[in-house]
């Protein structure tokens, strides 16, 4: 949901940062069977995400209404 962009920027220009971690993505994709083009970047600001809240809801539920999956995999709020 987030672009990955504050995640090393001591060491790694953002806009680096977020190719990286789009690659790191779709590759982990790939390695579950799922197909680049059907990996979806929201791009929200890294360490943001709560002040983006209500657009970020709407976006996933656009996305899911859309794509109308099987099934879902979500990280623990914990993790």
């Amino acid at each position: 949901m987030t672009d990955g962009t504050t995640s090393h920027r001591r060491f790694v220009k953002q806009e680096e940062l977020r190719r990286i971690r789009a690659e790191e993505a779709i590759r982990a994709a790939g390695i579950l069977g799922v197909d680049a083009p059907n990996v979806c970047f929201l791009d929200y600001p890294d360490g943001q995400l709560r002040d983006w809240h209500d657009s970020a809801v709407r976006r996933v539920m656009e996305v899911l209404a859309e794509a109308v999956p099987e099934e879902v995999f979500i990280p623990y709020r914990n993790d």
